[in-house]
This record gives C-alpha cells, sequence and structure tokens, in this order.
C-alpha cells in the first residue's frame, strides 16, 4: 500500500453536508447495508487550495486527513479511485470478519466466493436482505438471534435454505422481497 503522510486535522464531528457542498468529491466508496449511518471513505478536493482530503465517517467518528499529491498515483479520476479502493481494502483486512466487510464494501461479489454444492467441510450461510435502498447482510443465526450457525457441508446448509424458503414469508418494513442465501465456506 502507498504510504499516505498525512496530517490529520480532526478527530470531531465534521459537518459532512458543508464538506460536500464546498468541496469537489474526486472518489468515493459506501457500504449499503444500514438504512442510515453507512460508513463511507471519500477523497475531496478544495477547490479553493487545490488541496486534497481523505475523509473517513465511521458513523459516529469522523476523520480528515490532508493528502500529498505524490500520495496519489495521479491525478485522473481512475487514479483517485484506486487511492480510495486501497484505504478500504487496508479496513477490510484488519476487520474481524473480511469476507462480511469486502461484501459490504462491494469489493466482493458473494456469487464470487459460494461454496461448491458437494462441499464435505465447515460452512456458513451469509444473509443478504432486500430492502428498498439498502442489503443489510448477516450470517445465519439460531433462533435465538444471537449465534452464528456453522454447518458441516454445503448440503446441510442447503436444507436450511430451504427451510428457511419454504412457506409464506412476512416483509418487514421497507422489505422488498426475500433475503438472498449464499453458502460460503468457513
Amino acid at each position: 500500500m502507498t504510504e499516505i503522510r498525512v496530517e490529520k486535522l480532526s478527530t470531531d464531528e465534521i459537518d459532512q453536508a458543508e464538506v460536500r457542498e464546498r468541496w469537489e468529491i474526486l472518489a468515493e466508496e459506501h457500504q449499503n447495508t444500514n438504512q442510515f449511518d453507512n460508513y463511507s471513505s471519500t477523497l475531496y478536493k478544495d477547490p479553493e487550495t487545490g488541496r486534497i482530503y481523505y475523509y473517513e465517517d465511521q458513523i459516529n467518528e469522523y476523520s480528515l486527513w490532508e493528502v500529498e499529491e505524490d500520495d496519489l498515483l495521479g491525478n485522473t479520476k481512475k487514479d483517485y479511485e484506486a487511492f480510495v479502493s486501497e484505504q478500504v481494502s487496508e479496513w477490510i483486512s484488519n476487520s474481524d470478519d473480511p469476507i462480511m466487510e469486502s461484501i459490504a464494501w462491494g469489493h466482493r461479489d458473494p456469487d464470487s466466493i459460494k461454496a461448491d454444492p458437494e462441499y464435505t467441510g465447515e460452512c456458513k450461510v451469509l444473509v443478504i436482505g432486500n430492502y428498498y435502498g439498502y442489503q443489510p447482510i448477516q450470517w445465519a443465526r439460531d433462533e435465538s438471534g444471537w449465534e452464528e450457525i456453522t454447518f458441516d457441508s454445503a448440503a446441510q446448509a442447503q436444507e436450511w435454505i430451504d427451510e428457511e424458503e419454504d412457506g409464506i414469508y412476512y416483509l418487514s418494513h421497507n422489505e422488498a422481497g426475500r433475503p438472498d442465501y449464499y453458502i460460503i465456506e468457513a
């Protein structure tokens, strides 16, 4: 990863609406897993000074750093997007659950990591909700809702999915349809 030489400007709440109104967005990534308060990572340029800033919004913790131009690969849209993607990738790799984080940030498609239906090792079921405007994700949980379920095989996980999809499904408020299920090697 490119080392970022930054001067941390603030850890207090930053008025993002004011920043978005005044500064130009060069690149941005965000999660889309909650109805409100999704994490975001944005590279801005202050048109008055020409300075570039990297901003992380972690819901109730905000950080803003000044980025030097030579920390970027170049000054094209693609270079800015690569910079933000690299920062998010670092975030993902340091998380407690890199698979879930990579999907939440859109760095991985769940279809690309599905277990083979014949897989006989431990696996989990990723549940992606289908709501208007966002897609909450979580691992399948037991009836209490607290414990993640680990299955002994993809076939066992598929049986659990079949039971979930059987019968009438009642939508929650703002829910557009049944969740999608993906069997993932544990």
